[in-house]
Formats: C-alpha cells, sequence, structure tokens
C-alpha cells in the first residue's frame, strides 16, 4: 500500500498528534482531523492532496495588510484641506468706504469701495462685508459682497465693491449714514506654498470705455491637476488710484500640468485716468485623491505688477479672448 502524509485540512500543517483512532490535533493551528476507517492502520495513510486554503488564507491577508499599509501611507502623507475654522474677526481691518460710480457695461451704478486687510496670522476666506444704510435710527436696506480674492493672506489687502440700493442712490437725504461690518463669520483655510502662476501671451485692451484682459495660463508642474484657477486684477493709474477692478477664471477645469488654460477677465472701471500699471494674483486648486478635497494654493510672492497701458481698440474689433490672443 503507498503511504502518504497527512496533512491538516485547515492550514495544510503535517504537524499532527493523534488524539484517538479516528481523530488527529493540527499542531499548528489546533484543528481536528478525521481520518476514514480504511486510514487508520497507519497515521500517514492520506491518500488525499494536502489543503491549499490555509495557504491562500495566508498569502490573501499578506496581502490585504499590505494594500491597507499602502492605503495609511498615502492617507498620512497626502496633503488635506480640513474643515475651515471660525477665527477672531477683529483681525481683519475695514477701510472707510468711499462712494464711487461704477462702469460695467454701459450702465454707471453707485457703489461703495472698502479695502479689507488681514492684519492676523492666518490665511483666511474672501472676507464677505455688509454695509448697513441708516436714516436715523432706522435701518433702511442692506447690501454685501466679498472681497476681490479667493484667500487673504496675512498683510495683504483686497476690495470689495458694494452696491448702493437703488432706493437710496442718488438721494442724498434718504440714507443719513451707513456702517460697514464683516457680513459673516471670518474663517481660516489651509492653504500651501505652490508655484506661482504669471499670465502669458497676456493682452489688456480698451474699448468703448471698457476693458478686457485675455491670457493664458500654464498649469504648475507636478502630479495633480490644476482643477480651478481665479486671477484678481486691480488696475491702477500714474497717482496709485484705483482705475478698474478685474476678475477672470480659468476657461477650463482639470488642467493637467504643464497645459495650458485661457483666462477672459471682465472689468468695472471705477476712474477715468489712463492705466499706467496693473498688479494681480492667480488663486489655484490642485486636485487631490479621492476623497480629500481640493487643495488650495496661495504661495506668499504670488503678487505680480505689470508697468504698461491698456491698448485701444477700435468699436467693431473682437472682443473674444481667443481671437485677441490669435493678433
Amino acid at each position: 500500500m503507498t503511504l502518504q502524509a497527512l496533512y491538516c485540512d485547515a492550514c495544510g500543517s503535517r504537524d499532527l498528534v493523534r488524539v484517538d483512532d479516528e481523530r488527529y490535533r493540527c499542531s499548528h493551528c489546533g484543528a481536528s482531523v478525521l481520518v476514514a476507517a480504511e486510514q487508520r492502520a497507519s497515521p500517514v495513510a492520506h491518500a488525499a492532496p494536502p489543503s491549499l486554503r490555509g495557504p491562500l488564507f495566508g498569502v490573501a491577508g499578506l496581502l490585504m495588510a499590505a494594500v491597507f499599509a499602502v492605503v495609511l501611507w498615502q492617507v498620512s502623507v497626502s496633503p488635506r484641506t480640513p474643515r475651515n475654522e471660525v477665527i477672531n474677526a477683529s483681525t481683519i481691518e475695514l477701510s472707510a468706504a468711499a462712494p464711487v460710480q461704477a462702469l460695467q457695461g454701459e450702465k454707471a451704478r453707485e457703489k461703495l469701495l472698502v479695502m479689507v486687510t488681514n492684519r492676523g496670522t492666518r490665511v483666511v476666506i474672501a472676507p464677505h462685508v455688509a454695509a448697513n444704510f441708516y436714516g436715523g435710527s432706522t435701518k433702511l436696506e442692506s447690501r454685501s459682497a466679498y472681497a476681490q480674492t479667493s484667500v487673504l493672506r496675512p498683510g495683504e489687502s483686497a476690495p470689495v465693491l458694494i452696491e448702493v440700493p437703488p432706493a437710496i442712490a442718488g438721494r442724498p437725504g434718504k440714507a443719513q449714514r451707513h456702517e460697514i461690518a464683516l457680513a459673516s463669520p471670518l474663517r481660516a483655510v489651509a492653504t500651501t506654498d505652490g508655484q506661482v502662476l504669471k499670465f502669458s501671451d497676456a493682452r489688456l485692451v480698451e474699448r468703448d470705455m471698457q476693458f478686457k484682459l485675455a491670457a493664458r495660463i500654464q498649469a504648475p508642474s507636478g502630479r495633480s491637476p490644476m482643477q480651478r484657477c481665479r486671477a484678481s486684477i486691480v488696475l491702477l493709474d500714474r497717482y496709485d488710484g484705483i482705475v478698474a477692478l478685474g476678475d477672470g477664471r480659468c476657461n477650463a477645469r482639470d488642467v493637467a500640468p504643464g497645459e495650458s488654460t485661457l483666462i477672459d477677465a471682465s472689468f468695472v472701471r471705477l476712474g477715468t485716468l489712463p492705466v499706467a500699471r496693473w498688479r494681480y494674483h492667480i488663486d489655484y486648486e490642485l486636485a487631490q485623491p479621492a476623497p480629500s478635497p481640493a487643495l488650495a494654493v496661495a504661495p506668499a510672492n504670488r503678487q505680480q505688477t505689470v508697468v504698461g497701458s491698456a491698448e485701444a481698440l477700435g468699436s467693431n474689433t473682437t472682443w473674444d479672448a481667443a481671437d485677441l490672443l490669435r493678433r
């Protein structure tokens, strides 16, 4: 009779201890092994092939442990943006509100220009500022707007344009005073110092008292796509007075590293003097592996200054950003 070794059905071990005529116990995993009557003559007379269930379970367990360890490592090293934290609003300084005539399109509207400055030590989300209009002790109306930026770094300032209600605009006696205050809680935001983005092939043009900026932006190098971006622009005259405020968003989302996209920025005009220089910065976000949120990037040296005036265009000249950059 051909004798074959007896194996544990649970783990495949050969280290078995005889308990009685019908059973053996595995010294490795403790499982009981039943022996058929025709096999009892010899503890090694088991003709069945060795079970692979135990070894396979062991390999699968090792693989699962390795995958779990990799996931934990990736989570620990991936930059994540925590929930925005409400912080002390006294770190934001609000200037006095200056009445301005804001020309956007063909209509001029009365607005209040307020400058907000971050006097704190943390980066904050664009402050939300309100103007409350009073007639005596009666609050007549309220209006609010966000600072023209995505985030405000310590020491930075940004403009806010708040609309004067139509019922009050142009009627000096309607509202006797206005008060400026933050309209919502101030929130800190986690950012990282990444690559500074600059315009390429930028073209600032003026037509019929209106401004437009057409430019290209190249997504930063690395492995993460640029999920979105925003350009905040201030046009200045030779006396550093504000001529216009501009805001532009990337035309495309999820721009791969090294690829370019267009910025088409429109402006609200506040002054009539020619543009002597302009200042801008670009905020952007990088996509992160799920479930992490996008990573906000706001480098400390992101503010850029360009010396030069706006190029005058004829009334019939194209106003499309892509066409402007082809010329």
